[in-house]
Protein backbone atom coordinates (compact mmCIF):
# COMPACT_ATOMS: atom_id res chain seq x y z
CA UNK A 1 0.00 0.00 0.00
CA UNK A 2 1.07 3.47 -0.98
CA UNK A 3 1.95 6.38 1.38
CA UNK A 4 -0.33 8.39 -0.75
CA UNK A 5 -3.27 5.44 -0.11
CA UNK A 6 -2.59 5.21 3.62
CA UNK A 7 -2.74 9.39 4.32
CA UNK A 8 -6.07 9.19 1.83
CA UNK A 9 -7.51 6.35 3.77
CA UNK A 10 -6.99 8.31 7.31
CA UNK A 11 -8.53 11.46 5.68
CA UNK A 12 -11.81 9.63 4.66
CA UNK A 13 -12.01 7.86 7.91
CA UNK A 14 -11.79 10.85 10.24
CA UNK A 15 -14.56 12.29 7.84
CA UNK A 16 -16.39 9.37 8.36
CA UNK A 17 -16.33 9.46 11.99
CA UNK A 18 -16.97 13.42 11.97
CA UNK A 19 -20.17 13.28 9.81
CA UNK A 20 -21.34 10.47 12.22
CA UNK A 21 -21.05 12.63 15.39
CA UNK A 22 -22.42 15.54 13.57
CA UNK A 23 -25.64 13.18 12.71
CA UNK A 24 -26.14 12.68 16.31
CA UNK A 25 -25.28 9.32 16.38
CA UNK A 26 -22.66 9.75 19.20
CA UNK A 27 -19.32 7.58 19.32
CA UNK A 28 -18.97 4.66 17.10
CA UNK A 29 -19.80 1.78 18.64
CA UNK A 30 -16.97 -0.25 20.99
CA UNK A 31 -16.85 -2.76 23.42
CA UNK A 32 -16.69 -0.30 26.20
CA UNK A 33 -20.73 0.42 26.13
CA UNK A 34 -21.37 -2.90 26.86
CA UNK A 35 -23.86 -3.27 30.55
CA UNK A 36 -22.04 -2.58 33.36
CA UNK A 37 -22.49 -4.12 36.69
CA UNK A 38 -24.77 -2.21 39.18
CA UNK A 39 -24.83 -2.91 43.10
CA UNK A 40 -28.32 -3.23 45.32
CA UNK A 41 -27.76 -3.27 49.20
CA UNK A 42 -30.85 -3.18 51.45
CA UNK A 43 -29.86 -2.33 55.30
CA UNK A 44 -32.32 -2.69 58.28
CA UNK A 45 -32.67 -0.59 60.98
CA UNK A 46 -33.47 -1.33 64.96
CA UNK A 47 -36.62 -3.01 65.02
CA UNK A 48 -36.27 -5.13 61.85
CA UNK A 49 -34.99 -6.93 59.42
CA UNK A 50 -34.62 -7.72 55.75
CA UNK A 51 -36.22 -10.76 54.30
CA UNK A 52 -34.64 -11.32 50.80
CA UNK A 53 -30.83 -11.18 49.26
CA UNK A 54 -29.78 -8.11 50.85
CA UNK A 55 -26.62 -7.70 48.76
CA UNK A 56 -27.42 -7.67 44.84
CA UNK A 57 -25.47 -7.50 42.13
CA UNK A 58 -27.13 -7.06 38.24
CA UNK A 59 -26.14 -5.46 35.51
CA UNK A 60 -27.11 -1.70 33.76
CA UNK A 61 -30.98 -1.94 33.15
CA UNK A 62 -31.50 -4.92 34.64
CA UNK A 63 -33.93 -5.97 37.60
CA UNK A 64 -32.91 -6.67 41.14
CA UNK A 65 -35.03 -9.44 42.98
CA UNK A 66 -37.80 -8.63 45.66
CA UNK A 67 -37.13 -7.99 49.64
CA UNK A 68 -39.03 -7.04 52.32
CA UNK A 69 -38.52 -5.15 55.26
CA UNK A 70 -40.35 -7.31 58.19
CA UNK A 71 -40.53 -5.58 61.35
CA UNK A 72 -39.78 -7.36 64.77
CA UNK A 73 -42.43 -8.07 67.35
CA UNK A 74 -43.33 -4.93 68.82
CA UNK A 75 -42.50 -2.54 65.70
CA UNK A 76 -43.85 -1.58 62.45
CA UNK A 77 -42.46 -0.40 59.01
CA UNK A 78 -42.17 2.97 58.64
CA UNK A 79 -40.63 3.68 54.85
CA UNK A 80 -37.55 3.19 52.99
CA UNK A 81 -34.50 5.68 53.14
CA UNK A 82 -35.19 6.85 49.66
CA UNK A 83 -39.15 7.47 50.60
CA UNK A 84 -40.53 4.11 49.00
CA UNK A 85 -43.41 3.54 51.04
CA UNK A 86 -44.12 -0.17 50.61
CA UNK A 87 -42.21 -2.59 52.85
CA UNK A 88 -41.67 -4.86 49.57
CA UNK A 89 -39.85 -3.62 46.49
CA UNK A 90 -38.54 -4.54 43.39
CA UNK A 91 -35.90 -2.16 42.11
CA UNK A 92 -36.21 -2.10 38.60
CA UNK A 93 -34.23 -1.07 35.30
CA UNK A 94 -31.70 0.16 37.61
CA UNK A 95 -28.98 1.87 36.01
CA UNK A 96 -26.28 3.08 39.15
CA UNK A 97 -25.51 1.65 42.68
CA UNK A 98 -28.46 2.08 45.10
CA UNK A 99 -28.27 1.50 48.83
CA UNK A 100 -31.30 2.18 51.12
CA UNK A 101 -32.46 1.31 54.77
CA UNK A 102 -35.43 0.39 55.70
CA UNK A 103 -37.00 2.21 59.23
CA UNK A 104 -39.40 0.64 61.79
CA UNK A 105 -40.81 2.39 64.27
CA UNK A 106 -41.57 1.16 68.35
CA UNK A 107 -45.42 0.31 68.84
CA UNK A 108 -44.76 -1.74 72.10
CA UNK A 109 -44.13 -5.19 72.71
CA UNK A 110 -46.94 -7.80 72.90
CA UNK A 111 -44.46 -9.97 74.82
CA UNK A 112 -42.04 -8.67 77.20
CA UNK A 113 -38.86 -9.44 77.84
CA UNK A 114 -38.01 -12.36 79.80
CA UNK A 115 -34.78 -12.51 82.25
CA UNK A 116 -33.71 -15.81 83.15
CA UNK A 117 -31.47 -16.72 86.33
CA UNK A 118 -30.47 -20.01 86.97
CA UNK A 119 -28.35 -20.87 90.45
CA UNK A 120 -29.12 -24.18 90.55
CA UNK A 121 -31.54 -24.34 93.13
CA UNK A 122 -29.34 -22.56 95.83
CA UNK A 123 -31.88 -20.48 97.53
CA UNK A 124 -30.74 -16.57 97.31
CA UNK A 125 -30.70 -15.22 100.92
CA UNK A 126 -28.47 -12.71 101.41
CA UNK A 127 -27.89 -8.93 100.61
CA UNK A 128 -24.50 -9.24 101.32
CA UNK A 129 -23.31 -12.06 99.77
CA UNK A 130 -23.70 -13.01 96.07
CA UNK A 131 -25.35 -16.33 95.41
CA UNK A 132 -23.83 -18.08 91.96
CA UNK A 133 -25.79 -17.68 89.00
CA UNK A 134 -26.56 -18.17 85.09
CA UNK A 135 -28.65 -15.42 83.49
CA UNK A 136 -29.48 -14.62 80.18
CA UNK A 137 -32.35 -12.00 78.64
CA UNK A 138 -34.92 -13.43 75.55
CA UNK A 139 -36.75 -11.23 73.72
CA UNK A 140 -38.54 -10.91 70.14
CA UNK A 141 -36.00 -7.95 69.27
CA UNK A 142 -32.32 -9.57 68.45
CA UNK A 143 -30.48 -6.27 69.91
CA UNK A 144 -32.28 -6.74 73.27
CA UNK A 145 -30.83 -10.30 73.67
CA UNK A 146 -28.08 -11.44 76.34
CA UNK A 147 -26.83 -14.89 75.70
CA UNK A 148 -26.25 -17.28 79.08
CA UNK A 149 -23.25 -15.26 80.99
CA UNK A 150 -22.10 -16.21 84.43
CA UNK A 151 -22.69 -13.72 86.89
CA UNK A 152 -24.34 -13.63 90.88
CA UNK A 153 -27.71 -12.33 92.49
CA UNK A 154 -28.06 -11.39 95.94
CA UNK A 155 -30.87 -9.81 97.85
CA UNK A 156 -30.90 -5.75 98.12
CA UNK A 157 -33.15 -2.87 99.54
CA UNK A 158 -33.98 -2.44 102.86
CA UNK A 159 -37.97 -2.11 104.04
CA UNK A 160 -38.49 -3.74 100.65
CA UNK A 161 -37.30 -7.02 101.90
CA UNK A 162 -39.66 -7.90 104.37
CA UNK A 163 -42.19 -8.35 101.38
CA UNK A 164 -43.38 -11.87 99.63
CA UNK A 165 -42.01 -10.53 96.32
CA UNK A 166 -37.82 -9.96 96.49
CA UNK A 167 -35.82 -6.89 94.77
CA UNK A 168 -32.08 -8.03 93.14
CA UNK A 169 -29.16 -6.90 92.83
CA UNK A 170 -27.43 -8.86 89.40
CA UNK A 171 -23.55 -8.64 89.15
CA UNK A 172 -22.40 -10.38 86.28
CA UNK A 173 -18.48 -11.28 85.97
CA UNK A 174 -17.75 -9.19 82.94
CA UNK A 175 -19.28 -5.63 81.86
CA UNK A 176 -22.78 -6.60 79.63
CA UNK A 177 -24.43 -3.81 78.09
CA UNK A 178 -28.28 -3.99 78.33
CA UNK A 179 -30.70 -2.34 76.05
CA UNK A 180 -28.07 0.06 74.99
CA UNK A 181 -27.10 1.27 78.18
CA UNK A 182 -23.29 1.77 78.71
CA UNK A 183 -21.87 -2.14 79.63
CA UNK A 184 -21.37 -2.90 83.59
CA UNK A 185 -21.40 -5.09 86.09
CA UNK A 186 -24.39 -4.08 88.34
CA UNK A 187 -27.58 -4.12 87.78
CA UNK A 188 -30.92 -3.87 89.56
CA UNK A 189 -34.43 -5.68 89.13
CA UNK A 190 -36.79 -3.48 90.65
CA UNK A 191 -39.90 -5.53 92.26
CA UNK A 192 -41.86 -2.75 93.02
CA UNK A 193 -44.22 -4.87 95.33
CA UNK A 194 -46.12 -1.81 96.86
CA UNK A 195 -46.87 -0.14 93.33
CA UNK A 196 -49.71 -2.26 91.88
CA UNK A 197 -49.55 -0.17 88.56
CA UNK A 198 -46.21 -1.20 88.13
CA UNK A 199 -45.91 2.48 86.92
CA UNK A 200 -44.17 4.45 89.35
CA UNK A 201 -40.87 3.91 88.69
CA UNK A 202 -41.32 3.67 85.52
CA UNK A 203 -43.07 7.17 85.13
CA UNK A 204 -40.43 8.97 87.29
CA UNK A 205 -37.39 7.17 85.40
CA UNK A 206 -38.97 8.46 82.19
CA UNK A 207 -39.70 12.03 83.28
CA UNK A 208 -36.02 12.22 84.38
CA UNK A 209 -35.18 11.95 80.63
CA UNK A 210 -36.52 15.76 80.50
CA UNK A 211 -35.27 16.81 83.73
CA UNK A 212 -31.25 15.93 82.80
CA UNK A 213 -29.70 18.16 85.09
CA UNK A 214 -29.28 15.57 87.34
CA UNK A 215 -26.24 13.16 87.52
CA UNK A 216 -27.97 10.44 85.22
CA UNK A 217 -31.26 9.37 84.55
CA UNK A 218 -31.58 5.33 84.99
CA UNK A 219 -33.45 3.46 82.80
CA UNK A 220 -36.82 1.85 82.63
CA UNK A 221 -37.32 -0.80 81.04
CA UNK A 222 -39.99 -3.71 82.17
CA UNK A 223 -39.52 -7.39 82.36
CA UNK A 224 -40.38 -10.79 83.12
CA UNK A 225 -38.10 -12.57 85.61
CA UNK A 226 -37.62 -16.24 85.83
CA UNK A 227 -35.35 -17.73 89.13
CA UNK A 228 -34.47 -21.70 88.29
CA UNK A 229 -37.95 -22.04 85.82
CA UNK A 230 -39.85 -20.35 88.01
CA UNK A 231 -41.90 -17.72 87.32
CA UNK A 232 -41.18 -14.67 89.75
CA UNK A 233 -43.19 -11.66 88.29
CA UNK A 234 -42.78 -8.36 85.71
CA UNK A 235 -39.77 -6.44 87.42
CA UNK A 236 -37.96 -2.76 86.37
CA UNK A 237 -34.93 -3.88 85.00
CA UNK A 238 -32.67 -0.68 85.86
CA UNK A 239 -29.06 0.69 86.52
CA UNK A 240 -27.08 0.35 90.04
CA UNK A 241 -27.09 3.79 91.19
CA UNK A 242 -22.70 3.67 91.48
CA UNK A 243 -19.70 5.09 90.66
CA UNK A 244 -19.28 3.96 86.97
CA UNK A 245 -19.04 5.01 83.67
CA UNK A 246 -22.27 5.63 82.45
CA UNK A 247 -23.70 5.93 85.21
CA UNK A 248 -21.90 8.71 87.96
CA UNK A 249 -18.70 8.16 86.40
CA UNK A 250 -16.71 9.02 89.79
CA UNK A 251 -14.10 6.56 89.34
CA UNK A 252 -10.55 7.30 90.30
CA UNK A 253 -7.54 5.22 90.63
CA UNK A 254 -5.24 6.93 93.29
CA UNK A 255 -6.47 10.15 95.94
CA UNK A 256 -3.30 11.99 95.82
CA UNK A 257 -5.37 14.98 97.60
CA UNK A 258 -6.36 15.05 101.30
CA UNK A 259 -9.03 18.06 100.63
CA UNK A 260 -11.14 17.12 98.06
CA UNK A 261 -12.29 13.81 96.71
CA UNK A 262 -14.59 12.00 94.13
CA UNK A 263 -17.57 10.50 95.93
CA UNK A 264 -21.13 9.10 95.93
CA UNK A 265 -22.89 9.24 99.02
CA UNK A 266 -26.82 8.23 99.79
CA UNK A 267 -28.94 10.36 102.15
CA UNK A 268 -30.01 6.99 103.77
CA UNK A 269 -31.34 6.77 107.10
CA UNK A 270 -32.23 3.08 107.41
CA UNK A 271 -28.82 1.85 109.32
CA UNK A 272 -29.85 4.33 112.42
CA UNK A 273 -33.51 3.14 112.46
CA UNK A 274 -32.92 -1.01 112.01
CA UNK A 275 -31.51 -2.74 114.73
CA UNK A 276 -29.00 -6.01 115.04
CA UNK A 277 -28.81 -8.19 111.75
CA UNK A 278 -30.44 -5.61 109.42
CA UNK A 279 -28.00 -2.88 109.64
CA UNK A 280 -24.96 -5.01 110.17
CA UNK A 281 -23.09 -4.36 106.88
CA UNK A 282 -23.23 -0.45 107.67
CA UNK A 283 -21.11 0.73 110.32
CA UNK A 284 -21.54 4.08 111.80
CA UNK A 285 -18.69 6.14 111.77
CA UNK A 286 -16.79 3.92 109.11
CA UNK A 287 -19.32 3.43 106.21
CA UNK A 288 -22.09 6.42 107.51
CA UNK A 289 -22.00 9.44 109.40
CA UNK A 290 -24.68 11.34 111.50
CA UNK A 291 -25.40 14.36 111.25
CA UNK A 292 -27.71 17.33 112.52
CA UNK A 293 -29.94 18.07 109.59
CA UNK A 294 -32.72 20.62 110.25
CA UNK A 295 -32.95 19.79 114.04
CA UNK A 296 -33.17 16.33 113.01
CA UNK A 297 -30.20 13.44 112.95
CA UNK A 298 -29.75 11.84 109.28
CA UNK A 299 -27.39 9.10 108.22
CA UNK A 300 -25.01 9.52 105.00
CA UNK A 301 -24.16 6.45 103.44
CA UNK A 302 -20.85 6.27 101.82
CA UNK A 303 -21.42 4.51 98.50
CA UNK A 304 -18.06 5.40 96.88
CA UNK A 305 -15.50 5.04 97.72
CA UNK A 306 -15.04 2.45 99.98
CA UNK A 307 -12.22 1.73 102.46
CA UNK A 308 -10.71 -1.13 100.18
CA UNK A 309 -10.64 1.69 97.50
CA UNK A 310 -7.54 3.11 99.73
CA UNK A 311 -3.79 1.83 100.04
CA UNK A 312 -4.05 2.25 103.68
CA UNK A 313 -6.95 2.49 106.58
CA UNK A 314 -5.16 5.67 107.52
CA UNK A 315 -6.24 7.16 104.31
CA UNK A 316 -9.65 6.61 104.08
CA UNK A 317 -10.03 7.91 107.43
CA UNK A 318 -8.20 10.74 105.94
CA UNK A 319 -10.84 10.93 103.37
CA UNK A 320 -14.01 9.75 105.56
CA UNK A 321 -13.16 13.00 108.24
CA UNK A 322 -12.89 15.10 105.31
CA UNK A 323 -16.25 14.02 103.94
CA UNK A 324 -18.08 14.37 106.98
CA UNK A 325 -17.05 18.33 107.51
CA UNK A 326 -17.34 18.56 103.74
CA UNK A 327 -21.59 17.52 104.62
CA UNK A 328 -21.43 19.71 107.74
CA UNK A 329 -20.58 23.01 105.75
CA UNK A 330 -22.87 21.53 102.92
CA UNK A 331 -25.67 21.55 105.65
CA UNK A 332 -24.41 24.39 107.03
CA UNK A 333 -25.00 26.24 103.66
CA UNK A 334 -28.10 25.04 103.30
CA UNK A 335 -29.48 25.57 106.86
CA UNK A 336 -28.57 29.25 106.77
CA UNK A 337 -31.24 29.63 103.79
CA UNK A 338 -28.91 32.06 102.18
CA UNK A 339 -29.19 31.47 98.04
CA UNK A 340 -25.72 32.18 97.43
CA UNK A 341 -24.39 30.21 100.10
CA UNK A 342 -26.24 27.18 98.41
CA UNK A 343 -25.19 27.96 95.19
CA UNK A 344 -21.13 28.10 96.09
CA UNK A 345 -21.21 24.68 97.46
CA UNK A 346 -23.90 22.54 95.25
CA UNK A 347 -25.16 22.34 91.70
CA UNK A 348 -28.55 24.19 92.00
CA UNK A 349 -29.75 23.00 88.16
CA UNK A 350 -28.99 19.12 89.70
CA UNK A 351 -31.41 20.10 93.00
CA UNK A 352 -33.66 21.90 90.65
CA UNK A 353 -34.56 19.11 88.37
CA UNK A 354 -34.84 16.28 91.53
CA UNK A 355 -37.31 18.90 93.58
CA UNK A 356 -39.55 18.99 90.18
CA UNK A 357 -39.81 15.09 89.59
CA UNK A 358 -40.23 14.63 93.45
CA UNK A 359 -43.09 17.10 92.68
CA UNK A 360 -44.57 16.10 90.37
CA UNK A 361 -44.85 12.58 92.14
CA UNK A 362 -45.44 13.73 95.78
CA UNK A 363 -42.90 11.50 96.34
CA UNK A 364 -42.39 10.53 100.25
CA UNK A 365 -39.33 8.61 101.40
CA UNK A 366 -36.93 11.52 100.02
CA UNK A 367 -37.06 12.99 103.16
CA UNK A 368 -34.94 10.59 104.61
CA UNK A 369 -33.97 7.40 102.15
CA UNK A 370 -32.40 6.79 98.87
CA UNK A 371 -31.77 10.40 97.69
CA UNK A 372 -28.44 10.83 96.27
CA UNK A 373 -25.60 13.27 95.91
CA UNK A 374 -22.31 13.01 94.09
CA UNK A 375 -19.11 15.18 93.41
CA UNK A 376 -16.21 15.17 91.35
CA UNK A 377 -12.56 16.69 91.96
CA UNK A 378 -13.00 20.50 91.62
CA UNK A 379 -16.32 20.68 90.98
CA UNK A 380 -19.78 21.45 92.95
CA UNK A 381 -21.80 18.72 94.91
CA UNK A 382 -24.55 17.66 92.57
CA UNK A 383 -28.15 15.96 93.18
CA UNK A 384 -29.51 12.46 91.66
CA UNK A 385 -30.24 10.11 90.30
CA UNK A 386 -33.62 9.96 90.51
CA UNK A 387 -34.46 7.01 92.08
CA UNK A 388 -37.21 4.98 94.83
CA UNK A 389 -40.69 6.29 93.67
CA UNK A 390 -43.08 3.10 94.72
CA UNK A 391 -44.16 4.74 97.63
CA UNK A 392 -45.77 8.50 96.63
CA UNK A 393 -48.50 9.98 94.58
CA UNK A 394 -50.40 10.78 97.57
CA UNK A 395 -50.21 7.69 99.28
CA UNK A 396 -51.47 7.87 102.77
CA UNK A 397 -49.44 5.23 104.97
CA UNK A 398 -48.42 1.75 105.53
CA UNK A 399 -52.40 1.03 106.68
CA UNK A 400 -52.35 -2.13 103.93
CA UNK A 401 -50.63 -3.76 101.13
CA UNK A 402 -50.09 -3.16 98.70
CA UNK A 403 -51.14 0.64 97.62
CA UNK A 404 -54.23 1.34 98.31
CA UNK A 405 -54.52 4.43 100.81
CA UNK A 406 -54.31 7.14 98.19
CA UNK A 407 -55.47 10.71 98.37
CA UNK A 408 -56.21 12.79 95.09
CA UNK A 409 -56.86 15.53 97.69
CA UNK A 410 -53.56 16.14 98.32
CA UNK A 411 -52.51 16.71 93.96
CA UNK A 412 -53.28 20.05 94.67
CA UNK A 413 -50.99 20.29 97.71
CA UNK A 414 -46.57 21.33 96.39
CA UNK A 415 -44.72 21.15 99.11
CA UNK A 416 -40.75 20.63 99.35
CA UNK A 417 -40.11 16.92 100.33
CA UNK A 418 -36.89 16.94 102.27
CA UNK A 419 -34.49 19.59 103.79
CA UNK A 420 -32.47 20.55 100.42
CA UNK A 421 -35.50 20.88 98.20
CA UNK A 422 -37.05 23.20 101.10
CA UNK A 423 -34.27 25.25 102.22
CA UNK A 424 -33.80 25.68 98.20
CA UNK A 425 -37.45 26.63 97.06
CA UNK A 426 -37.74 28.80 99.71
CA UNK A 427 -35.38 31.14 98.54
CA UNK A 428 -36.05 33.66 95.51
CA UNK A 429 -33.07 32.45 93.29
CA UNK A 430 -34.15 28.88 94.07
CA UNK A 431 -38.42 29.75 93.12
CA UNK A 432 -37.04 31.21 90.17
CA UNK A 433 -35.18 28.05 89.00
CA UNK A 434 -37.95 25.93 89.94
CA UNK A 435 -40.21 28.34 87.93
CA UNK A 436 -38.00 28.67 84.51
CA UNK A 437 -37.31 24.97 84.69
CA UNK A 438 -40.65 23.72 84.89
CA UNK A 439 -42.14 26.24 82.30
CA UNK A 440 -39.24 25.22 79.96
CA UNK A 441 -39.67 21.55 80.38
CA UNK A 442 -42.66 20.95 82.54
CA UNK A 443 -45.43 20.51 80.63
CA UNK A 444 -43.49 18.78 78.17
CA UNK A 445 -42.47 15.95 80.32
CA UNK A 446 -45.97 15.02 81.52
CA UNK A 447 -47.51 15.52 78.04
CA UNK A 448 -45.07 13.04 76.83
CA UNK A 449 -46.02 10.45 79.28
CA UNK A 450 -49.78 10.95 78.95
CA UNK A 451 -49.06 11.06 75.03
CA UNK A 452 -48.24 7.22 75.32
CA UNK A 453 -49.77 5.86 78.77
CA UNK A 454 -52.82 4.46 77.41
CA UNK A 455 -50.59 2.48 74.89
CA UNK A 456 -48.07 1.29 76.79
CA UNK A 457 -50.56 0.34 79.74
CA UNK A 458 -52.11 -2.21 76.87
CA UNK A 459 -48.70 -3.56 76.00
CA UNK A 460 -47.67 -4.56 79.98
CA UNK A 461 -51.48 -5.20 81.38
CA UNK A 462 -51.06 -9.05 81.21
CA UNK A 463 -47.92 -9.21 82.67
CA UNK A 464 -49.21 -6.70 85.55
CA UNK A 465 -51.88 -8.98 85.92
CA UNK A 466 -49.99 -12.04 85.78
CA UNK A 467 -47.67 -10.42 88.14
CA UNK A 468 -50.48 -10.00 90.45
CA UNK A 469 -51.98 -13.55 90.08
CA UNK A 470 -48.38 -15.02 91.24
CA UNK A 471 -48.05 -12.53 94.74
CA UNK A 472 -52.16 -12.22 95.05
CA UNK A 473 -52.03 -14.14 98.43
CA UNK A 474 -50.51 -11.24 101.15
CA UNK A 475 -50.18 -11.55 104.84
CA UNK A 476 -51.25 -8.40 104.83
CA UNK A 477 -54.71 -5.99 104.84
CA UNK A 478 -55.15 -6.21 100.74
CA UNK A 479 -55.41 -8.76 98.35
CA UNK A 480 -53.38 -8.23 95.28
CA UNK A 481 -56.13 -8.66 92.84
CA UNK A 482 -56.60 -7.30 88.95
CA UNK A 483 -59.05 -4.73 90.25
CA UNK A 484 -56.37 -3.23 92.80
CA UNK A 485 -53.85 -3.08 89.55
CA UNK A 486 -56.80 -1.01 87.90
CA UNK A 487 -57.28 1.37 90.45
CA UNK A 488 -53.71 2.09 90.88
CA UNK A 489 -53.57 2.42 87.05
CA UNK A 490 -56.27 4.89 86.23
CA UNK A 491 -55.17 7.14 89.73
CA UNK A 492 -51.64 7.38 87.89
CA UNK A 493 -53.42 8.96 84.90
CA UNK A 494 -55.54 10.95 86.96
CA UNK A 495 -52.68 12.29 89.51
CA UNK A 496 -50.62 13.19 86.38
CA UNK A 497 -53.05 15.21 84.89
CA UNK A 498 -54.05 17.35 87.96
CA UNK A 499 -50.89 17.47 88.73
CA UNK A 500 -49.59 19.11 85.77
CA UNK A 501 -52.38 22.07 86.31
CA UNK A 502 -51.57 21.98 89.89
CA UNK A 503 -47.46 23.09 89.04
CA UNK A 504 -48.70 25.05 86.55
CA UNK A 505 -50.81 27.14 89.01
CA UNK A 506 -48.45 26.34 91.22
CA UNK A 507 -45.13 27.78 89.05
Amino acid sequence: MSHSFRKNFAFFGALATMIFSLAGCGELPSSSSSPQPVNLTYGASEGGEILGEVSQTILEGENGTEVVASPFEGYEFTSWSDGFASAARVDENVIEDLSVVATFSFIGQTVLPIVRIDTEGIEIASDIDYTTASISIESLVPSQTLPVVSGGIRLRGHSTQIFAKDPYRIRFDKKQSLFGRTAAKSWVLLADYLDPSKMHNYTAFTLGKHFDHTVYQPMAQHVEVYINDAYQGLYLLTEQVDEKEGRADLVQEIFPSTTDFNFLVAMDDWPRRLDGDAAAHEILNETYFILDMGGTPQSFIIKYPEKADFPTETQYFVFFNWLKDYFETLLGAFDGGVYADMAEIADLDSLTDMTLVDQIMNENDHSFTSYYMSKRVGEKLKFGPTWDYDLSLGYDGWLGYPNNEYNLDQVANIWFNNFFANQFGNTVGGRNLLYNRWNDVGDDAINDILLDFDSYVSWIIDEVYADADAWKYSSYAVEYTHDLCDDNIAYLKTWLIQRQAALNYFY
